[in-house]
């Protein structure tokens, strides 16, 4: 995953921060993931690239096996690709 993030921060009522990543590639990228305010960058970024990754993974196997998504919803990472 070498496409470059964009990232815009927006700080909550409740004290945590929205983090909304863009990310253009063969499909344009974007989300948001929901964080505690002391977190470094450089960790939300790595966790916004290992959850796009993983679900990614999961979306392949499930095409092959021609099943349904399985994973559990996370409310806090919301992922979309256009």
């Amino acid at each position: 995953m070498e496409n470059k993030m964009k990232i815009e921060t927006k700080k909550l009522p409740s004290g945590k921060c929205q983090v909304k990543f863009t990310m253009d590639g063969q499909k344009k990228t974007y989300g948001y993931v929901l964080v505690e305010p002391n977190r470094k960058l450089s960790d939300v970024i790595d966790e916004i690239k290992e959850r796009i990754a993983a679900k990614r993974d999961n979306l392949s196997i499930f095409k092959h096996l021609s099943l349904t998504q399985r994973w559990k919803d996370d409310h806090n990472f919301l992922l979309f690709e256009a």
